[in-house]
């Protein structure tokens, strides 16, 4: 497979900037299966360390037609949802993430910066815990609507040197954000510039090591091509935030797990060539009741041994 394809694509000409390794090794060609937004993408592993690339890179200007305003990651205000249950799933996640996020600081308050905060629904429960928090966010759309409907401190632009002052925050989380990164190493300079000494980074994003990885193949919803630029393992994610001053502290896993799958088996489905009539009927079916109780162990197994879709790894600054 890698051979017949090997003449069809450009390879990456720069290093791994986390091992410095020249050589990549060819995986998928890959298309955007989330919008079906036409562009033809190719990914690339450093046989070395791991780290998982995709090619081209989409500047700033070329990317944002990539997040409409449907985009997943810019959900509505909780209290919007049209049913009970979506609400109660929704505030449920809400909980989890911010009570997970407050207990690594060990603070009862404090000052949090959620970067790429989209619509601003985490940071509306860190808030309504007595958190001072403030966000940033690219998207026009996801910052208006944090700050208009959710009456919330958002910035709307990229997070940059001069954005926020030195030693301000007690915590910085990126959930589902770092791997959307073009310059992971300017900002997590940034990041440990504006943290407080001992602060706490918060990482939510892809595990190449999960299961979902191995099963699904090219149609991992972790690869997310081309808003993904890169996808990093534990191993590499620790070599190249200890190079920027920061500690590995834990990982833990506990989102991302029967949604992620979903979307999964959807992008299975479409490479397949299933209708999308089949592919709602399996949806409305994956996403049941019974098939929620019956997997829930499968997925607590997977979280306790970290080979659940998604990771969220904790940081220190040093």
């Amino acid at each position: 497979m890698e051979n017949k394809n090997q003449v069809e694509v450009n390879y990456p000409t720069e290093a791994c900037f986390i091992c410095d390794n020249p050589n990549w090794r060819f995986l998928y060609k890959a298309q955007d299966l989330l919008h079906d937004i036409e562009g033809d993408f190719w990914l690339f592993e450093c046989p070395q360390c791991g780290m998982v690339t995709t090619q081209p890179k989409l500047d700033n200007e070329h990317i944002e037609k990539y997040y409409p305003e449907d985009y997943i990651s810019y959900p509505i205000a909780v209290d919007q949802e049209k049913t009970w249950h979506q609400r109660a799933d929704r505030q449920r996640g809400v909980r989890r993430r911010a009570e997970f996020a407050i207990g690594e600081t060990g603070m009862k308050t404090g000052k949090v910066l959620d970067v790429g905060c989209a619509t601003g629904v985490f940071l509306k429960g860190m808030q309504d815990r007595g958190w001072e928090s403030q966000g940033i966010e690219p998207s026009d759309y996801a910052a208006n609507y944090a700050k208009e409907q959710l009456k919330l401190d958002v910035k709307h632009d990229y997070l940059q040197f001069d954005s926020y002052a030195a030693n301000q925050f007690d915590l910085v989380t990126l959930w589902d954000v770092f791997e959307h990164l073009p310059n992971p190493t300017e900002t997590l300079e940034i990041i440990h510039n504006i943290l407080k000494p001992g602060g706490v980074l918060l990482l939510s994003l892809p595990n190449p090591e999960s299961w979902d990885r191995r099963w699904f193949k090219e149609a991992w919803s972790g690869w997310d091509v081309p808003r993904h630029y890169y996808v990093y393992g534990l191993k590499t994610l620790k070599q190249l935030l200890k190079r920027h001053g920061f500690r590995f502290k834990r990982i833990k896993s506990f989102t991302g797990r029967h949604g992620a799958m979903g979307i999964s088996f959807e992008f299975l489905l479409k490479n397949r060539g299933a209708s999308e009539k089949k592919r709602q009927s399996f949806s409305k079916f994956f996403h049941s009741y019974a098939v929620r109780a019956l997997t829930y162990p499968y997925f607590m197994f997977a979280d306790a041994i970290n080979r659940s879709a998604s990771m969220t790894v904790v940081f220190i600054k040093e």
